[in-house]
């Protein structure tokens, strides 16, 4: 078992090569895909608008559905993800970083309404105070979920408002780098950028469990022959390719 000594791309990806050999092609492509974006999201250290969009890709590859599960609602994927996540954390890595380092961010953040679904909702929310009735009772289950140490519990509510984030980037409904949305924006991706690694420290020491098939799969067979044609043709022995199928495949 790894040790969490700073988990960043660079370690992920040095145990990701060691063990992808023993992977079955769902699960390799899920790692190689998250590996991919965590290592851009790394890059943006000082753009937390565009750092939190890619940490949220990396985070999405882990547990995105195959075409039969596409249409399932976000919330029930994350319930499903999150508790294999968390029963995976046996180091309590992830508990220790809820619970102690990440404490004070995380309740920062779910006091934040900007972020919360029904107060956007609500046609007038200024005047309309009927959202928080729900923002204070959802408020009430977060403080029994950090007293009982329920860790999949404050991830799928953390997670649920850092999804209306994600909406309000990814959907061009905010400005990027505006100073209304930047403090959830800053928060929110201090915290996921601490958690996603994790996320996918867990994934690769528990990559026997059943962590779905993915879609758009390229590595599926026969699709050699489709993509990469040119890789077929018969070559004289004096002839060299310098494009070979696992130099072109690896970019995928």
């Amino acid at each position: 078992m790894e040790e969490q000594k700073g988990v960043s791309y660079a370690k992920l990806n040095q145990l990701y090569l060691r063990r992808k050999d023993t992977f079955n092609r769902h699960f390799d492509s899920r790692m190689r895909r998250a590996l991919s974006w965590l290592k851009r999201a790394e890059q943006d250290t000082n753009d937390p608008h565009a750092g939190f969009i890619f940490y949220w890709i990396s985070l999405s590859a882990g547990y995105s559905p195959d075409f039969e599960g596409i249409g399932t609602k976000e919330a029930a994927l994350q319930y499903k993800y999150f508790s294999m996540i968390t029963a995976c954390d046996s180091q309590s890595l992830i508990s220790d970083l809820v619970w102690q380092k990440r404490q004070v961010e995380i309740k920062r953040l779910l006091k934040n309404k900007f972020i919360y679904r029904p107060f956007w909702e609500t046609p007038d929310p200024v005047t309309d105070v009927s959202w928080k009735s729900s923002f204070r009772e959802q408020g009430r289950q977060t403080d029994t979920a950090f007293e009982n140490q329920n860790t999949a519990k404050v991830l799928r509510i953390l997670f649920g408002r850092l999804y209306v984030l994600r909406n309000q980037l990814v959907h061009g409904n905010a400005t990027w780098n505006g100073r209304r949305n930047r403090p959830q924006v800053e928060n929110g991706h201090k915290i996921i950028s601490k958690l996603q690694p994790l996320f996918l420290l867990m994934m690769l020491n528990n990559p026997t469990l059943n962590w779905g098939k993915v879609s758009f799969d390229l590595y599926a067979e026969g699709f050699d022959d489709y993509l990469f044609p040119e890789t077929h043709i018969e070559q004289t022995p004096s002839i060299k390719n310098e494009h070979t199928l696992d130099s072109v495949r690896a970019v995928i």
